[in-house]
Order: structure tokens, then sequence, then C-alpha cells
């Protein structure tokens, strides 16, 4: 992931009591990576990432494996909407795209 991903994206990261707890990378209006360290989860800490990426540009995909019931119930809760499946050449896992468009006014 490091050589494939983190040289081209913008990463965030959440701090606590001096300890990254969590980070976010974006690519273009991709979000690459979105991860928290589970003795943090459900404490809003994935929210505010998604925050900070809603302040930041009003379009996002992200591109969730659709065994992980957890990461696309966290997206679908934040207005995430799905668009269409595929499978992940790596793995041959199907994998679902998501995009969330935030309404100027």
């Amino acid at each position: 992931m490091k050589s494939e991903y983190m040289l081209d994206s913008e990463s965030y990261v959440v701090i606590k009591d001096d300890r990254i707890i969590g980070f976010i990378s974006l690519m273009g209006q991709e979000i690459g990576g979105l991860f928290i360290d589970p003795l943090f989860n459900r404490q809003g800490y994935g929210t505010l990432l998604l925050q900070l990426c809603f302040s930041l540009r009003s379009n996002w995909q992200v591109k969730v494996f659709s065994r992980n019931k957890i990461a696309r119930e966290f997206y679908k809760k934040a207005g995430f909407k799905k668009v269409y499946k595929k499978i992940h050449s790596g793995s041959g896992e199907e994998m679902i795209i998501m995009e969330f468009q935030q309404l100027i006014q």
C-alpha cells in the first residue's frame, strides 16, 4: 500500500495523546484509505476525517470491499451512495464503488 498509494496521496492524521490513531489518504476526489485504530472506533474520528474531506471538495468516491459491512454502513450513513460494483484485480473480490455529492448553495 505504501508504495502504491501513499506517494501519490494527500494524507491527514488524527493524533490523540501524542499518538497517531487514524488517517485518511486522498487521491484527487477519491478516498484511497481511511483507517482508525480499533481501540478508537465509533468515537467520531472517522467522521471527523470525512468532514475534513467535505470541507476540501464537494464530490468524493470510495471503493469498499463488499464483505466490509462496517465500512459500507459508515459511508452510507455519511451520505455516500452505491454507484456500481466491480471485481478488484488484485484479490478477485467484489468491490462497491460509492460516491458522495455535496449540494452547493
